[in-house]
């Protein structure tokens, strides 16, 4: 599988991409009677995959209309595939106004990896 995101039906948004896979789980921190630090665990940790991405304005568009209706993506690192939701609107960045190149970081929650 080659690297990239792609929206779940395999339209094409970017092959440009950088992947960190991590997992995040909600926590509850408390201190004990005696000081001590409690730390409660709530649910089964969630696979989060940090992207930094680069594409044009049309993946730009496409991105974005994933990340407002809550359209799946695909993304790839080249070895693993993780299908799942974007967590928040992306901050664009112009990097390149002749070409047109936008750049972002975005995070994804996991669905399901394949």
């Amino acid at each position: 599988m080659p690297v990239g995101m792609w929206k779940v039906d395999d339209t094409p948004i970017t092959p440009y991409t950088t992947t960190i896979r991590r997992l995040e789980a909600r926590q509850v921190w408390h201190a004990t009677l005696d000081g001590q630090p409690h730390v409660q665990t709530i649910g089964e940790p969630v696979e989060i995959v940090d992207v930094e991405l680069w594409t044009y304005k049309a993946g730009k568009d496409l991105l974005d209309y994933c990340q407002a209706t809550g359209t799946p993506v695909k993304v790839s690192d080249g070895a693993e595939i993780w299908v799942g939701v974007i967590a928040e609107g992306p901050a664009w960045e112009k990097v390149n106004r002749t070409l047109g190149i936008f750049r972002t970081q975005i995070t994804i929650r996991v669905l399901a990896p394949l």
